[in-house]
C-alpha cells in the first residue's frame, strides 16, 4: 500500500509481503486503512512463491502506520456464500456507526452459475460476522460481481454492481431501494465532498457483451435525482479504448475537487483532472 502527497511523491508504504492482489480499500475516521486481498495464489503461483499459501480472500484492517490491526476472513481459504469466509471479495467500506460492509464474490460477471458468490457481508467493527445479503442475478437485490461500496450521504450503501451495468442502493437492512443505470457499467463509485458521486466506468465497449456503445470514463453527478452532469473520457491518447479496455478502474476526489483515475491498462498511468 503507498501512500502518495498531491504531487505523486511517496511518503509512506507499508503491508509488502502480505497482500496476494489488493483490489478495495477504505479509510475509516480514524484514519484506520482497510484493504481488500481479493484472491489466494493458485496452486502454479504457490510452486514460485510458497509463501504466498495462507493469503487472500480478506480484508485487511491497518493502522495509519501500517500495523495489522484484524483480519476479516480465512486468509488463503475461498468460502461458499455464507458466514464469514469470504471468496474473492472486491471492496470494504466502513459505515457511519463502523460496522464493516464487505462486497464478496468478484466472478458474477464471469459465470452463469447461479450458485456464484455475490454478496454483501457485514461485520461488526471489531470483526464479529453480522449479516449477510444478496445473490447471484439481475433482480432488484440480486448482484453480479459487487465491484465497489461506499456510503452516499444519507447514509445508504451504494453498491457498484458491475455484472448488471448499474449502482444499487441498499438501506441499513439490506433492502434494495433504488438502482441508476445512467451511469454505465460502474468499476468503483466515490462521493465528493460536495455529495456528487463520482463513477468510474473501466470495462464499457471491452467486447460485445460488456455494455457496448457506452463510453469507458468517469461520470459526476448526483444520486438524488439520477442526473449525471459530466464526463471525463477514459480513453488515452494513442491507444484504442475497444481494445485496451480498462480505463480507469478506480476513482478518487481530493478536498481540493481534483479528481483521480486510477487506469489498469494501457501501460497502469494514472491521471488527475479538475473537474
Amino acid at each position: 500500500i503507498v501512500k502518495l502527497d498531491p504531487d505523486g511523491n511517496v511518503v509512506q508504504s507499508f503491508g509488502a509481503g502480505l497482500i496476494i492482489w489488493p483490489h478495495g480499500m477504505d479509510v475509516d475516521r480514524e484514519g484506520n486503512v482497510w484493504v481488500v486481498d481479493a484472491r489466494a495464489a493458485n496452486a502454479r503461483e504457490l510452486q514460485r512463491f510458497p509463501n504466498a499459501a495462507g493469503k487472500g480472500h480478506s480484508v485487511i484492517k491497518f493502522s495509519p502506520e501500517g500495523e495489522v490491526l484484524l483480519t476479516l476472513g480465512e486468509g488463503g481459504v475461498a468460502g461458499d456464500g455464507t458466514g464469514a469466509t469470504l471468496n474473492t471479495p472486491n471492496d470494504v467500506a466502513v459505515g457511519p456507526d463502523g460496522s464493516v460492509y464487505v462486497g464478496d464474490g468478484h466472478e458474477g460477471q464471469n459465470t452463469d452459475d447461479p450458485n456464484t458468490v455475490a454478496r454483501i457481508a457485514k461485520f461488526s467493527a471489531d470483526g464479529e460476522f453480522i449479516v449477510s445479503w444478496g445473490q447471484w442475478g439481475s433482480e432488484p437485490g440480486e448482484l453480479k460481481t459487487p465491484h465497489a461500496l461506499a456510503f452516499d450521504p444519507l447514509g445508504r450503501l451504494v453498491v457498484a454492481d458491475r455484472g448488471n451495468n448499474r449502482l444499487q442502493i441498499f438501506d441499513e437492512e439490506g433492502n434494495a431501494v433504488e438502482e441508476f443505470k445512467q451511469f454505465s457499467r460502474p468499476s468503483d463509485v466515490h462521493f465528493g465532498p460536495d455529495g456528487m458521486v463520482y463513477v468510474a466506468d473501466s470495462e464499457s465497449a471491452f467486447d460485445e457483451v460488456r455494455n457496448p456503445g457506452w463510453t469507458p470514463g468517469i461520470r459526476v453527478g448526483s444520486l438524488e435525482d439520477g442526473s449525471v452532469s459530466y464526463f471525463i473520457d477514459g480513453a488515452i491518447e494513442g491507444h484504442d479504448r475497444y481494445s485496451d479496455g480498462s480505463n480507469p478502474e478506480g476513482v478518487a476526489v481530493d478536498a481540493a475537487g481534483n479528481v483521480y483515475g486510477a487506469v489498469v491498462s494501457s501501460g497502469g498511468e494514472m491521471v488527475r483532472s479538475s473537474r
